[in-house]
């Protein structure tokens, strides 16, 4: 995992394709948009994953997709519209909460962002973007101690059972996860997007 640095307050996604969500089938125009966005053209992108979720006001792709294009285009409150239909349609899915604690974390609602990212922890807790942005919440709320706890936990869930005796893995590991919050608040005080390599 690495760090992508926003040069201002906004919070860019630095991955630009929706993820797949189960029983999903791709489209021309899905691909199209999505190509779009791995481009970096979300305004296009946007345009496309419009005209989808008009034609079918019931299917996923088109919100994901729109989700990403107002959030890379830093449209935080736009995004919240699309968030809350997908939830909605998918509310057992950890994707849509995700989704509505970065929109709510770009607009500056850190109390709210924490709260989903709690929520997608517990639908998906294996979730390290959501594990690492609430630890970073926490972390620059000077909550030390509960940000370390997060990683903790989230770190020992995802161990295979055979690390369980070798505390010393752990403490390496949230070292090493707790050193990249650290650092990407220090290059980028506002925002540090953690990227999966």
């Amino acid at each position: 995992m690495r760090f992508s640095h926003a040069g201002n307050a906004a919070i860019r996604p630095t991955y630009y394709s929706p993820p797949r969500l189960p029983g999903m089938r791709a489209t021309n125009s899905i691909e199209t948009a999505n190509a779009l966005l791995r481009d970096q053209k979300p305004k296009e992108a946007l345009a496309i994953y419009e005209k989808i979720v008009k034609k079918t006001p019931d299917g996923e792709l088109g919100y994901c997709g729109a989700i990403f294009s107002l959030l890379a285009l830093d449209r935080p409150e736009d995004a919240l519209a699309y968030i809350k239909k997908l939830t909605r349609l998918i509310p057992d899915e950890a994707y849509p909460h995700g989704a509505m604690g970065v929109a709510m974390e770009m607009a500056g609602r850190e109390k709210e962002a924490l709260a989903h990212y709690g929520k997608t922890l517990k639908i998906d807790p294996d979730n390290i973007a959501a594990c690492v942005r609430k630890a970073t919440i926490l972390y620059k709320a000077d909550r030390d101690k509960e940000s370390r706890e997060c990683i903790d936990e989230f770190v020992k869930s995802d161990m295979p059972k055979g690390y369980a005796g070798m505390p010393e893995i752990f403490s390496e590991k949230i070292d090493e996860i707790m050193d990249m919050i650290k650092s990407g608040i220090k290059d980028s005080p506002n925002y540090a997007m953690p990227v999966l390599d």
